[in-house]
């Protein structure tokens, strides 16, 4: 798990820029100054423009990350004008695979999207991923930026206690391939009731499990150049990320990295460090892994009875996925709504199919658990079959309500995602 941490200030109303109201709550301390002097000079025809303000936001490792906040196109609803009624935020986490300009023009567009077809605030949250930023911290970059969006962009309480939030309102995300990623572990740790925090994720072809891409053996064989023909381009691109984005492979066994893992045990062992057979290879190691740290494991380097050889690791009995309970009761969470999307012939389609077969199930063991303080167990074939007329309908109903709030969307299309498709949902979703 990740240290959480978030900064406190006194807020400031700000106006929007096609507006009277205020409604942008932006932070007094190290980030004010600059937000405030260049949101108040910004006009309305440059809201129109660009209607982005740029945000450094610290974070952990003497980093930061950089939010781009977008102002609806339309003035705010009269919710969001409110100092004391609701408020939504959209967050839309960029997709981390590439930085080309059609990635770019990509983004524009959906951004732009949101921005006129939601009365809501859109931030951009550019994270960093790969060789120059790898995990946790590409998840501390995330975490730090969400917190920011919730201190500042959401309203204060009109009456404050101790152990409740002071904040009130309610968020949205939405991401693909990696941003997906990042999007749906926001979506099921940041869900606390009775918290501000995320009710809605629409994801497109997510990442939700590093692991199952492939093995550290083809994670090898693509960095040299050799990979198996079996293996299609987007796994390789895939693979290639994995391998500059992580330091070691139990950096992507953390539910953090491959959210899935909330849902479900990773069904294999975390491969051992790699064997150094040559001096090129050691070379190569070095250049990727930190010097000092690398310098003094290889200093006190001797036989390590734990490194198996590859013909001992194939004898190892395969292990099995095992369902997790998640949530749990203890943890206060309520699952948000998610919309989910895939390529049919994306190498990510099968892990988003599988994630919202055990997120439903999810809901519906969460709705058990409303209904019974006791908690209800999941039900074997031959159970279900002894089941009343009554207990028969309630097991549909819940059913019913997992489909409605976890939603899954396949399509054909060419790998882009069309962002308005996914707007009148969270409207629905956020009114």
């Amino acid at each position: 798990m990740f240290l959480r941490s978030s900064r406190l200030g006194s807020l400031r109303v700000l106006q929007h820029p096609a507006g009277n109201e205020g409604f942008l709550r932006v932070g007094r301390g190290p980030y004010a100054s600059t937000a405030a002097y260049r949101i108040s000079t910004f006009s309305s025809s440059a809201c129109r423009a660009s209607a982005a303000e740029s945000i450094n936001v610290p974070c952990r490792g003497n980093d930061n990350v950089v939010l781009d906040i977008h102002y609806p196109s339309a003035p705010p609803s009269a919710a969001i004008r409110s100092a004391s009624g609701p408020a939504s935020v959209v967050l839309y986490l960029s997709n981390g695979l590439s930085d080309t300009s059609a990635t770019a023009a990509e983004e524009d567009a959906a951004l732009t999207a949101l921005r006129s077809g939601l009365p809501h605030l859109v931030v951009k949250v550019k994270y960093t991923c790969g060789e120059r930023l790898r995990y946790p911290n590409v998840i501390h970059q995330t975490l730090a930026g969400y917190d920011w969006a919730v201190e500042h962009l959401l309203p204060r309480r009109a009456i404050t206690r101790p152990g409740r939030s002071s904040r009130v309102g309610q968020i949205a995300v939405l991401g693909q391939h990696v941003g997906g990623s990042l999007a749906t572990m926001l979506a099921l740790t940041e869900c606390r009731v009775g918290e501000p925090g995320i009710v809605a994720a629409a994801i497109h072809d997510p990442v939700l499990d590093w692991i199952s891409l492939g093995t550290a053996a083809e994670e090898d064989e693509v960095a040299r150049m050799r990979p198996s023909p079996d293996l299609d381009l987007a796994t390789k691109s895939l693979l290639h990320l994995r391998r500059l984005a992580f330091a070691k492979p139990q950096a992507y066994f953390d539910p953090f990295a491959s959210p899935i893992l909330f849902l479900r045990s990773a069904g294999v062992t975390v491969p051992p460090p790699p064997k150094l057979l040559d001096d090129l290879e050691q070379l190569s190691l070095l250049d990727r892994e930190d010097f000092f740290r690398e310098q003094q494991a290889l200093s006190a380097a001797t036989i390590d009875p734990s490194l198996l050889s590859a013909e001992d690791e194939q004898q190892k009995p395969a292990k099995r996925m095992a369902a997790l309970n998640f949530p749990s009761k203890a943890l206060g969470l309520q699952l948000p709504y998610f919309q989910v999307s895939s390529n049919d012939d994306s190498c990510l389609n099968g892990q988003a199919q599988e994630f919202t077969k055990r997120l439903r199930r999810g809901v519906v063991r969460q709705r058990a658990q409303a209904v019974s303080s006791f908690g209800r167990k999941a039900l074997l074939p031959d159970e279900m079959d002894e089941m009343d007329e009554e207990e028969r309908l309630e097991m549909e109903a819940r059913e019913f309500e997992a489909e409605r709030k976890v939603q899954f969307t396949g399509s054909g299309g060419n790998g882009s995602w069309n962002v308005n498709s996914v707007i009148p949902w969270l409207k629905q979703v956020l009114e």
